[in-house]
């Protein structure tokens, strides 16, 4: 599902398969405010097949129209209302670099298994603590 806010200029961007949701706020230039829900696979492969330049991104009737200077490219969109929306987390958020992310999930990831059978073995637990 994309949301995009015209007073923050971005756009947040979620994915969902029901075991793993991901949010992302990317900056952009939003003219209109709304919602709207995509087919994630058929969304991917066609942005990720773009070159690395600016897209415009429209919605007319029940269709996200894509536009880059090669093309246009429409998809059938889902009612936004019909998306699960990730559950809303308590308590308090961190800032977390990058880097250091990456570096921890590499050094535990490999335990996990890959077993789609076996759910409770192919998770990463996270446990934050206070440093000095």
């Amino acid at each position: 599902m994309l949301v995009e806010d015209k007073h923050k200029q971005q756009i947040l961007v979620t994915a969902l398969d029901l075991s793993l949701g991901i949010r992302v706020q990317c900056k952009s230039r939003i003219e209109l405010e709304g919602k709207i829900a995509l087919p994630a696979k058929l969304f991917t492969k066609v942005i990720s097949s773009l070159p690395k330049r600016d897209i415009f991104l429209e919605m007319v009737d029940n269709a996200a129209i894509i536009t880059d200077s090669y093309g246009k490219y429409q998809i059938q969109i889902v009612s936004h209302q019909e998306f699960q929306c990730l559950p809303e987390i308590e308590g308090k958020s961190i800032i977390l670099p990058a880097t250091k992310l990456l570096q921890a999930l590499e050094a535990a990831l490999f335990t996990a298994s890959n077993d789609e059978n076996k759910q409770v073995l192919a998770g990463v637990h996270f446990q934050f603590t206070k440093s000095s």
